[in-house]
């Protein structure tokens, strides 16, 4: 679909327009802003890195950038009782600026399901993807848009250039972010505040302009910011690509793979009174391509609000109040040469949510209690639109695939974390429900209703836990083990679809199935972390992180058919639990000159497969690892270096219901980042060097991937 060039420029020159107010506003004092600053700085990172692995030990969603005495929030996942893995600036740059889903690879446990025809993102944890079972979000703030076709069901779309850091959480996430979870939770951190101003400054701003050869084009971000004083900061983005098709390795097109981007976001912090914190945010998201005949746009706007009120010298009040609301959109125009010929078909997700938790805190001598205690929701509100209707049916072919409907998930929970010695127990509890409304119009006979107009008011809920013991015997080492059990309502989609193939394909029929019950996992995972520094040489640092988990979903939801006056679709629960297990590595070793680190991950995934005509199987390959090694030169102002990725094989299950083997692959790619002075730094990238041909794996196009591919750019930052 043509761009709506309108609204894009107005979007870039507000934003643009905003920017440039930030520079040209008026300095305060310099010294005193930043006398307070660190005094206000430290006390509150004191209090949010204990709230932070006091969350992360118990499963939450780690959404804050925090460095304390020199340990990030990277270095904290390996002192966390959990699979948690943080990804920074560094690796984003360095690995994620052609595509996201690639650098997610990198993290164990993680893969995703892609469409080398699409920015558009399904994030896969331990095997489970879509419908919500993991919680994917943008600052804090869930992207749950689902549109239905022979592919993934649920999606995120991200700009690389406003990236500054991902985390991920793998299994039960038992306090915030984890209503209806059972796979896991992944946050997209973009650019804030702190990101653009430097530590004792007033003002700053930073580019990044980026140029590669295979189709990658340019793409380009401009940042800027301002503190008026110690209590108020704020800065704003603007950032764009565009992308032409990528040749494979044999130089074919891969024809849809080129993209026209533009996005944007404003921040602003506050200190509204003593120890207290909020922090307001606008992330903008435009993009258009096309695929074949049909053009494509998404359209997704996200609000977020988080307020802090930590005081020190109480022990018993750590609170933060989080809240947002996600407008996301996704057009379809079908060309004339489509079976759906001339069709426009419009999804809308309006999602509001948030969340509100507290943290007491006792000293009980010999023993401290960390005790978290509070509750989150989110709502749903999904529409779909079409230009046409199919045989009298209310969008029969189009709205009824993707179904209008209302869905509301949330619950309170309870943790608490005793530490004795080397010893800390945790302990938590939630209290999970969801409700769902909608109606539709059933139109095939034989089904689980009667043919004719239907409504649906669902609505349960149910208790669960999860506890972990961790021991730390010698300074350095911990290991831990865990068990709990999550709980997964049934999407819209699956509850509500009904009606018939786009293209007026009437032998394919699809029927609601309002009886589904929720999915519920039950699995328990042993780990080990190793934290070392000074242990070959005085300044090196290792860190190792592997863990084993082993889980079951009960009351599985994946859809089947059967042939009965046409080939029939409902989605329906398994009646043998889905099973997922795996081991999990990943290792760090740095020396200054030298750095070298390990990604690994080995499952057995095993998920009934999807009915065919939804084209794609959800279990990620076997064995997957990255591996990654460079030097640091000249005063660490040159970093060069390499990495190999590999995925073993894969099974397909395509439309037609054959499954076939994805052949394994290896890629090669090479990095250097040269710091030409203090402001500005030059980065180059080759990906697949050796121009290896593969099928990328779990991408629903079933195309080729990016033959080699050569990006370079300048960063700059005053």
């Amino acid at each position: 679909m043509p761009c709506r060039v309108g609204s894009l420029a107005r979007l870039n020159a507000a934003l643009l327009l905003s920017a440039a107010a930030l520079m040209v506003l008026p300095p305060a004092s310099a010294m005193a802003q930043a006398a307070t600053a660190d005094e206000a700085e430290q006390k509150e990172a004191d209090a949010e890195a204990e709230a932070d692995v006091s969350g992360a030990a118990s499963g939450a969603t780690v959404l804050q950038r925090i460095t304390v005495g020199g340990q990030s929030a990277k270095d904290k996942a390996y002192k966390t009782p959990a699979a948690v893995t943080s990804l920074d600036a560094v690796d984003v740059e360095r690995f994620g600026q052609n595509s996201v889903g690639d650098l997610l690879r990198t993290v164990p446990g993680v893969f995703t399901e892609s469409n080398t025809r699409s920015p558009a993102l399904s994030v896969n944890i331990r095997g489970m993807q879509d419908f919500g079972r993991n919680a994917v979000t943008i600052d804090g703030a869930r992207q749950n848009l689902q549109v239905s076709g022979h592919g993934s069901n649920g999606w995120v779309f991200v700009d690389p250039n406003l990236l500054v850091g991902i985390d991920v959480q793998r299994g039960i996430v038992s306090s915030a972010q984890g209503s209806g979870v059972i796979g896991g939770a992944v946050d997209f951190r973009t650019i804030g505040v702190d990101d653009v101003v430097q530590p004792g400054r007033q003002w700053g701003a930073m580019t990044k302009t980026t140029w590669g050869d295979n189709g990658f084009g340019r793409s380009g971000m401009a940042a800027a910011g301002v503190r008026l004083n110690e209590d108020f900061g704020f800065a704003g983005a603007i950032s764009g690509r565009k992308s032409s098709d990528y040749t494979d390795a044999w130089g074919f097109p891969v024809a849809g793979t080129g993209q026209e981007l533009s996005s944007g976001l404003l921040k602003l912090n506050a200190n509204p009174g003593e120890d207290q914190k909020l922090d307001l945010g606008a992330v903008l998201y435009r993009n258009d391509w096309t695929v074949g005949a049909t053009d494509m746009e998404a359209d997704v706007n996200t609000f977020t609000a988080a307020y802090s009120f930590t005081p020190v010298g109480n022990d018993l009040i750590d609170l933060r109040i989080n809240a947002y609301h996600n407008d996301a959109g996704f057009e379809q125009l079908f060309g004339p040469s489509h079976i759906s010929r001339n069709t426009l078909v419009e999804y809308k997700d309006k999602g509001t949510g948030g969340s509100i938790a507290n943290t007491s805190r006792f000293d009980l001598g010999q023993a401290q209690l960390a005790v978290e205690y509070g509750g989150e929701y989110y709502f749903d509100a999904v529409r779909t639109t079409a230009s046409s209707t199919v045989g009298g049916t209310p969008d029969g072919a189009y709205g009824g695939l993707t179904p209008a409907g209302d869905r509301g998930v949330g619950g309170v929970f309870s943790k608490s974390t005793l530490s004795l010695g080397r010893f800390d127990l945790i302990g938590a509890l939630r209290y999970d429900a969801y409700t769902l409304t909608g109606s539709g119009y059933n139109t095939f006979p034989g089904g689980l209703i009667p043919v004719g107009p239907f409504s649906v008011d669902n609505s349960e809920g149910k208790l669960t836990g999860k506890g972990t013991l961790a021991f730390t015997p010698l300074e350095g080492i911990q290991i831990y083990g865990s068990w709990g059990t999550g709980f997964r309502p049934p999407a819209i989609t699956e509850t509500l679809m009904a009606g018939i193939h786009p293209g007026n394909m009437s032998f394919l029929r699809f029927r609601p199935n309002p009886f589904l019950k929720p999915e519920v996992s039950t699995g328990w995972e042993v780990g080990a972390n190793l934290s070392f520094d000074g242990l070959l040489f005085a300044d090196d640092r290792l860190r190792v992180k592997a863990s084993y988990f082993d889980n079951e979903v009960e009351d599985y939801i994946t859809s089947v058919w059967s042939i009965a006056g046409g080939i029939n679709f409902t989605y329906m629960n398994t009646a043998d639990p889905a099973r997922l297990k795996g081991f999990e590595l990943e290792a760090n070793y740095d020396l200054g000159y030298v750095f070298a680190g390990l990604a690994y991950t080995n499952t057995d995934i095993r998920l009934a497969p999807p009915a065919p005509t939804f084209g794609l199987t959800l279990t990620p390959p076997k064995e997957v690892w990255t591996a990654t090694a460079g030097l640091r030169l000249f005063d660490e102002r040159l970093t060069l270096g390499g990495r190999v990725r590999f995925v073993s094989e894969s099974e397909v299950f395509n439309v037609l219901g054959t499954i076939t083997p994805n052949p394994e692959y290896r890629l090669y790619d090479a990095f250097l980042n040269l710091q030409v002075s203090e402001n500005v730094s030059a980065f180059l990238t080759a990906e697949n060097i050796t121009n290896e041909g593969y099928l990328v794996a779990k991408d629903n196009s079933f195309q080729y991937g990016s033959g080699r591919t050569i990006m370079g750019g300048f960063t700059t930052k005053f």
